[in-house]
């Protein structure tokens, strides 16, 4: 007919082949956050030395960290200290970041589980196989967000700490993950 393609047929049945780590740019990747940004959504009465730790840790690694907060007017930290936010929650989704942070208060927390853009923002960072740092306090809105443990949610305030997420955020991207979020093929 007119205006099909003809159907063409290949000289020879396609082959798959082996992987190969010297084409892997995944496998060649060197771990670092130098030049990345990670991003953490606090709220007020967020735990002032959680947060100083964090943001120490990323800077060390030649990272940007930037504040997100519920609104434009930034958060109360729990020393009553006053945190500016880079961005807003409605205008600072997770996509923006290479690594994320949620550490809310509980009260904060109780806030957040009913606010469509924190779960969105959570939900996207694990879609987008991204470290997720967390604390005790986003148990709720991890749960609610359908974000389910691996090596790349980890515990702010357990094991390994900040440094585990520090760790964990400069291999990239949690790969391993990936294939219990999509349908292969």
């Amino acid at each position: 007919m007119v205006g099909e393609a003809e159907r063409l047929t290949p000289a020879r049945d396609p082959i798959d082949l082996d992987e190969s780590p010297t084409l892997s740019l995944i496998k060649k990747a060197k771990p670092t956050l130098r030049g990345r940004k990670v991003g953490a959504l606090i709220t007020d009465g967020v735990d002032d030395g959680v947060l100083d730790a964090l943001r120490s840790a990323v800077e060390k690694e030649g990272a940007t960290f930037a504040i997100v907060a519920p609104k434009a007017t930034g958060v109360k930290t729990a020393k009553r200290k006053r945190v500016a936010a880079d961005h807003a929650l409605s205008s600072g989704p997770s996509i923006f970041f290479d690594a994320v942070a949620l550490v809310p208060s509980a009260d904060g927390a109780a806030l957040l589980v009913r606010e469509a853009a924190a779960i969105d923002w959570v939900r996207d960072a694990f879609g987008h196989l991204k470290v997720i740092g967390t604390m005790e306090a986003a148990g709720p809105i991890l749960e609610k967000a359908a974000v389910e443990e691996d090596d790349g949610v980890v515990d702010l305030a357990g094991r390994g700490g900040v440094k585990a997420f520090i760790d964990a955020a400069k291999r990239q991207r949690i790969w391993a993950r990936e294939p219990t979020l999509r349908t292969p093929g």
